[in-house]
């Protein structure tokens, strides 16, 4: 990979801070806000990032502002990773027993040529700083199926053109509804949550969350390891009835704080089928769906 010089103002400098859950390490866990100044600092060869982030859920956090300096193709978003891997060698000698690294993925999103990244910091259950750069159509105006609006011509629009995931690449609604409708049957059936499928917000990245989730039974480590457990019945799920689905993997945990215990659930997907061509859900990336369960 190539790297821009100049990588990281000798007078940065990050704070530590506890974390709740994980594996090793997690009490060494820069700050948030501290991990997105870096990540600005240290790619502005390639991107303008302001240094922001937003929580979406428990150690997933998304930087919205981040644009592209300048044409957006497989080797910039290649160099975006390398300089974000950089960032994560002064991370990590900061941050003592924390691991951290980038992944980076470029598709085109119809005409649009995208680049999704991501850093991952932590222990078991990774703190997840994400962001998009989008580049210009390369054929001028982007096709309306997948743009996200429904337009009179289609019954449904998800912002994308992936067939299994309610909205098929034709924008016509789908008997099987992917992903989110698996989740909110098990969990329902199982009696441990009500998750809405149609409650799933923040498609870029490939992470998506939901706020919205209502408990069904008291949420204490019993019922959360149990919901560790329907999530091994979804992935099974999900990577019999989806043909471009690799693997799945669930994870998350207990976890304390002053409003009661909440437990944290995450899903990675990993796809079979890599086709950039395709949208944004079958790229090299894994996809994230994640909710917590509370009271």
């Amino acid at each position: 990979m190539n790297f821009s010089q100049g990588l990281l103002a000798s007078s940065l400098s990050l704070l530590l801070a506890s974390a709740c859950t994980g594996g090793a390490g997690d009490d060494d866990i820069a700050e948030p806000s501290q991990v997105a100044t870096s990540i600005s600092e240290s790619v502005t060869d390639i991107a303008q990032v302001a240094p922001t982030q937003v929580t979406l859920a428990n150690r997933l956090f998304s930087i919205p502002s981040a644009s592209a300096v300048g044409e957006v193709n497989a080797q910039t978003c290649s160099d975006l990773e390398g300089l974000l891997n950089q960032s994560c060698q002064f991370i990590e000698g900061i941050a003592g027993d924390s691991y951290c690294y980038a992944e980076s993925t470029f598709f085109m999103a119809h005409s649009q040529p995208r680049c999704a990244s991501r850093l991952h910091l932590g222990g078991e259950l990774d703190n997840i700083y994400a962001f998009d750069l989008t580049g210009q159509s390369l054929t001028g105006p982007v096709d309306t199926c997948g743009d996200g609006i429904v337009d009179e011509e289609e019954q449904c629009d998800d912002g994308n053109r992936e067939d299994f995931d309610g909205c098929s690449q034709l924008c016509e609604i789908e008997e099987f509804q992917g992903c989110e409708a698996v989740i909110e049957q098990y969990y329902q059936q199982a009696e441990i949550a009500y998750v809405d499928k149609e409650q799933w917000d923040g498609p870029r990245s490939h992470v998506m969350i939901n706020r919205t989730v209502r408990a069904l039974t008291a949420v204490d480590q019993r019922s959360c390891d149990a919901a560790l457990a329907v999530g091994a019945d979804v992935c099974n799920e999900l990577t019999s009835q989806m043909p471009f689905v690799g693997s799945c993997q669930p994870m998350g945990g207990l976890r304390q704080t002053d409003n009661g215990p909440l437990c944290d659930v995450r899903f990675q997907v990993y796809f079979q089928t890599v086709s950039p061509a395709d949208g944004v859900f079958t790229t090299a990336m894994p996809g994230i769906l994640a909710f917590t369960i509370g009271e």
